[in-house]
């Protein structure tokens, strides 16, 4: 991943928690206490998708949007597995490749 990348990556999830943060402290974490969510910002907006499309985030009606707890750790537990697998396969290709030179003087 580029360095923009990661920067993108980076806000988008600094987006998503700003928008859970805004959730909790409103109370919005049932339907009939769903609050109305409008983020200003293309990002904003793409992290709010990801949220609802995860169903950590459920569109009560109309621009009214709760969180669902659960689903938003279960989302936050997914990241951080798929993460680890990243990092143990990075490991996994660089030893490879330190035992095929190291065999290879």
């Amino acid at each position: 991943m580029s360095n923009a990348g990661a920067i993108v990556a980076a806000v988008r999830l600094r987006k998503e928690r700003e928008i859970v943060a805004f959730l909790k402290e409103r109370g919005a974490l049932s339907a009939t206490a769903a609050t109305q969510l409008d983020p200003s910002s293309l990002m904003g907006k793409a992290a709010l998708r990801s949220l609802v499309r995860n169903r950590a985030v459920i569109d009560s009606s109309a621009g009214s949007y709760h969180l669902d707890l659960d689903a938003y750790e279960a989302l936050r537990s997914k990241r951080r597995l798929r993460i680890g697998i990243l990092v143990v396969l990075a490991l996994c290709v660089g030893v490879a490749v330190f035992l095929a030179n190291s065999a290879n003087p």
